[in-house]
């Protein structure tokens, strides 16, 4: 276990997830908190912020047709998170990244351009994004200094 790696704050929707349990198999101290964003993982300390989302749960009916709407609670926690944090990244996560997946995206990415969104197939998959966009930033934290 990396003795460096940052501590996050989870949100108890993702408690007994693979993603938490990659985390912290990873070395990552996490604490887990409801007062934080649903689906959220947060690096203190000007660090990023991450929403993590089924891609399914993305849109109010799936899959999605012309008329596709964005699930409003989602879209509230997203703007919300923005508002607050300096870097927002929405981790989709979905076995499959098809036709159906990519409107998704798209249409998220219509709503809110400035979001980066990030793939994922699975916890695993999320888990090991999510630490390499940490560590980069870190390692630019401090070679910055």
């Amino acid at each position: 276990m990396p003795n460096s790696a940052a501590p996050v704050i989870v949100h108890c929707s993702l408690s007994n997830s693979d993603l938490t349990n990659r985390l912290q198999q990873k070395g990552h101290r996490i604490r887990y908190g409801t007062g934080t964003t649903e689906g959220s993982l947060i690096f203190p300390n000007g660090g990023p912020v991450f929403i993590v989302q089924q891609l399914t749960k993305t849109i109010q009916n799936w899959p999605p047709d012309s008329e596709a709407v964005v699930d409003r609670d989602l879209l509230a926690r997203l703007i919300k998170a923005k508002q607050v944090h300096a870097t927002l990244y929405l981790v989709t996560v979905s076995p499959l990244l098809g036709l159906n997946e990519l409107k998704v995206i798209s249409l998220l990415q219509e709503m809110l351009p400035d979001l980066k969104i990030l793939p994922t197939k699975d916890g695993r998959e999320c888990a090991d994004a999510v630490c390499n966009i940490v560590k980069r930033r870190l390692e630019n934290q401090k070679r910055d200094k």
